[in-house]
């Protein structure tokens, strides 16, 4: 049984959807910070430390390898992301024999 929860879990797709300034010249700073979270009263939000830690350093080395640095203190930019998760699930059946 637990198999084949395994199994119909890595089966779930993920879609995400990104917002930026599409016609923004980001070469012009050189250093960036992290404002705080929204607030929201909506349950979609993700509220998740592992996944926050994750998407912030993967973020940060993608502004990174732009040549940006990360600067607490009085950065030229700042930066805000926002996730929510929509949980879906479907059952898939297959044919027993026995």
């Amino acid at each position: 049984m637990l198999g084949f929860i395994a199994i119909l879990a890595s089966c779930a797709s993920v879609k995400y959807n990104t917002t930026r300034v599409h016609h923004q010249d980001f070469q012009q700073y050189k250093t960036y910070s992290w404002l705080p979270p929204v607030d929201s009263l909506s349950k979609n939000y993700l509220n998740n430390d592992i996944a926050k830690s994750n998407i912030l350093n993967a973020a940060n080395k993608e502004l990174e390898a732009l040549g940006m640095q990360y600067s607490k203190d009085n950065p030229d930019i700042l930066f805000r992301y926002i996730t929510i998760v929509n949980n879906k699930s479907r059952m898939v059946y297959s044919p027993s024999y026995g």
